[in-house]
């Protein structure tokens, strides 16, 4: 997850949720970004738990694109 700051006190979280994660039940991390005021989530089927060590540059990408359309 990363944080972007807007201005102070305001804050965005930016999240990666993969959909078959072995070691992170999906409607868990659905319900904390539910918990989040400014949250976006970038969900994909295409990895694991481990996308960031297979394809962190894709998944980089993503959230930058996902950032700059806020």
């Amino acid at each position: 997850m990363a944080l972007l700051g807007q201005s102070f006190g305001e804050f965005c979280a930016l999240h990666y949720l993969f959909f078959y994660d072995m070691y992170v039940e999906y409607r868990y991390s659905c319900e904390t970004l539910g918990l989040l005021a400014n949250a976006k989530s970038w969900q994909t089927n295409q990895y694991e738990h481990n996308g960031l060590r297979v394809d962190g540059e894709h998944i980089l990408e993503q959230l930058i694109e996902l950032a700059d359309s806020i």
